[in-house]
């Protein structure tokens, strides 16, 4: 496979090393990571690649912040016309928010990372479509 990507693409497994290391979250480990580069890129067989993004939350942990999801908007990957659009998860006592998809390795675009807090969540949508179409862009 040659991938020549803008980033340097790592060893696959990469990103589920860092994410299970001891030290996650800590100041060293965001160090290694801002080393690597984000996102993070492995390989993912053919002519595609795991893109990991991550986003460390300036609060902390899920007990000290307000930050209830961190969505992505991914150019011509994600939905962002979807009523539930794509999160990151956080990793449980930790700074870290996190998300992997596969793309195509020649795939270039750009990305937003967006925090919310628990005011800012979507509503209820309505059963009626029209009725949630008009919920959806309001919120």
């Amino acid at each position: 496979m040659s991938i020549n990507p803008i980033k340097p693409v790592q060893p696959e497994g990469t990103a589920a090393g860092l994410l299970a290391a001891a030290d996650a979250g800590q100041p060293q480990w965001w160090q290694q990571l801002a080393q690597l580069g984000t996102p993070l890129i492995e390989p993912a067989g053919n002519s595609e690649v795991k893109m990991n993004y991550f986003w460390r939350d300036p609060t902390g942990t899920a007990q000290q912040s307000a930050i209830v999801r961190v969505y992505i908007d991914i150019n011509g990957i994600t939905d962002h016309h979807s009523r539930t659009p794509q999160s990151l998860q956080r990793l449980a006592g930790t700074d870290i928010w996190y998300w992997s998809t596969t793309v195509d390795a020649r795939w270039r675009g750009s990305y937003s990372l967006i925090p919310i807090d628990a005011s800012q969540l979507p509503p209820a949508f309505s059963a009626d479509d029209n009725l949630a179409s008009q919920q959806q862009r309001e919120w």
